[in-house]
């Protein structure tokens, strides 16, 4: 979406476009201060000039080294957009962004103050979350979905990166499973943190019950995250060694690794 809009506008210096990416790792530091900053800086590094209400904002605090309140980011954020034919604001995934301490609730409505200005357009992905749905109820929406070819693309790949078993069927088996169907193992090494949870299944029986109890609703990403890290604890030490420190070398950088 981001990228879609920077190439449809590049150059553009009358369409503003700030975006905002949130992390359920990094929720303690992204704060809606921390969002409405980011926020401001995006629509800064596009003008040509440094706005006149961004400029003494800078001049206020830097003298006095402090930072700027909610408020004063959101008047220099409408002061910007105000002189702008277009402004575009996304933010994904929503729903990890916390709520505690209010920052979602917040920045939505600090946005839905810009969104008085008609010039101004804003769209955020999240899962089906109760209290976030109610936030865009009579909002255009599009609700993405895998198809069941996707789902089945995705496993074929799986399968084939991790290739414990290999499935052939009849087109009578595909319409009756567990018909005129052959399974061909190899002794391999199970590889128990494959994305797909279904390295270490040998019958097309375990892999039909693996996908059933595959977790669902928004919980979900919290429990297949656990799973994911019961699953290293499983693995040889050497192993589970190596993946606990690559986890903490991950989680506990003092800046945003790049690769």
């Amino acid at each position: 979406m981001t990228n879609n809009l920077q190439q449809r506008f590049q150059g553009d210096k009358k369409v503003g476009i700030a975006y905002v990416y949130c992390n359920y790792k990094r929720q303690p530091e992204q704060t809606i201060h921390h969002f409405m900053e980011s926020l401001l800086k995006k629509l800064v590094q596009q003008q040509p000039n440094l706005p006149e209400p961004v400029s003494t904002l800078y001049s206020r605090h830097m003298e006095k080294r402090t930072s700027p309140s909610v408020a004063g980011t959101s008047t220099a954020i409408r002061s910007i957009v105000h002189g702008l034919a277009r402004a575009f604001i996304v933010m994904d995934p929503l729903d990890e962004c916390t709520d505690t301490n209010k920052p979602r609730s917040i920045l939505l409505e600090e946005i839905a103050n810009l969104q008085v200005q008609p010039n101004t357009h804003f769209f955020a992905t999240s899962r089906f979350i109760p209290d976030i749905k109610a936030k865009f109820r009579g909002m255009a929406n599009l609700e993405i979905r895998a198809t069941d070819a996707d789902v089945q693309a995705y496993l074929e790949n799986k399968i084939s990166e991790t290739p414990v078993c290999v499935f052939t069927q009849s087109s009578a088996g595909r319409r009756n499973p567990g018909r005129n169907s052959k399974i061909s193992c190899w002794n391999v090494p199970s590889r128990k943190t494959s994305p797909s949870g279904l390295s270490d299944k040998v019958t097309a029986k375990d892999v039909n019950i693996a996908l059933r109890d595959l977790p669902k609703g928004s919980g979900a990403l919290e429990i297949t995250y656990t799973q994911a890290l019961e699953r290293i604890k499983g693995q040889n030490p050497g192993f589970r060694r190596l993946a606990e420190a690559v986890l903490s070398w991950i989680v506990c950088a003092p800046r945003q690794l790049t690769i």
